[in-house]
């Protein structure tokens, strides 16, 4: 049974006072985003189904399971790994967990309510986000997986492409468009894919590199989804459910397709009044 926010200090301060908080060395963290639940798909840890707005921590040696509407498929876990669910189709994503800070999205309220619960700095982003800032915080907040809390969840994947744009486009000098630009050839350096993740617009067109390695790419015929990877002076799409690779070249912090339309680095608020971002 999942317990009311009036209780989800008092709880926290009792299961701190019984236990740390989870392994990294012997415990993955499990989070099913919001269009995964919304297409009936589930997580399922020691024979339960597992809910929450949170990520939560399984033992790696515990039988965890996705279960989508079509059947369940039994999930590796990885010590210090997070295992995101993510999107209607319920595609697992897998990146490191990053102990310090952790992104949510929500309630201004919420927000700062779940940061004092966690004696965690509270770091406005954009578009209803926040950054949690503690030692250890991302693993601690996993112990407030059966608490039902109010106006706050993790952010996926994709949500913290967008938020960790912000900053890193913000220190960055501004790129002016064009429509097309000649590109020099390749000089052979593999850009660092840290560096590269975020979001990247042009006209109506909006491209998200996040940092599990996924591309989004939203235009007005539809959106794309799939996996990306750094090669030399540039990067190399593979759109899902397709054989053929697409390439982009790195020029100026921005990334040019082969027809030579250039997408440069984006801002959120660029699209808050287009409707593109929700």
């Amino acid at each position: 049974m999942r317990r009311s926010p009036a209780r989800a200090l008092a709880l926290l301060l009792l299961t701190l006072g019984s236990c740390a908080a989870p392994d990294a060395e012997e415990t993955a963290l499990l989070l099913l985003d919001e269009d995964a639940r919304a297409a009936g798909i589930a997580l399922e840890v020691a024979g339960e189904t597992v809910e929450s707005a949170l990520p939560v921590p399984v033992a790696i040696d515990d039988d965890a399971y996705v279960v989508r509407p079509d059947g369940r498929e039994r999930l590796a876990l990885v010590p210090g790994e997070l295992v995101e669910i993510h999107g209607a189709d319920g595609d697992v994503r897998r990146g490191a967990v990053e102990p310090d800070r952790l992104v949510i999205t929500g309630t201004q309220a919420g927000a700062l309510s779940l940061g004092e619960m966690l004696g965690a700095r509270v770091e406005p982003l954009s578009d209803a986000r926040y950054a949690l800032h503690a030692p250890g915080v991302t693993w601690i907040a996993a112990l407030l997986h059966g608490v039902e809390l109010d106006g706050v969840r993790a952010a996926s994947s994709f949500e913290q492409a967008l938020a960790a744009s912000d900053q890193t486009w913000r220190d960055r000098t501004p790129v002016t468009l064009d429509d097309v630009v000649e590109v020099p050839a390749p000089d052979g350096a593999i850009p660092d894919a840290a560096a590269l993740v975020g979001a990247y617009a042009y006209s109506d067109v909006l491209f998200v590199l996040d940092a599990a390695g996924g591309f989004l790419l939203r235009t007005a015929e539809g959106t794309t989804r799939g996996t990306y990877r750094p090669i030399a002076g540039g990067i190399e799409l593979a759109p899902s459910g397709s054989e053929t690779t697409i390439h982009m070249r790195l020029w100026n912090d921005a990334l040019v397709d082969d027809v030579g339309v250039r997408l440069a680095p984006a801002t959120i608020e660029m699209f808050q009044d287009t409707g593109e971002i929700e």
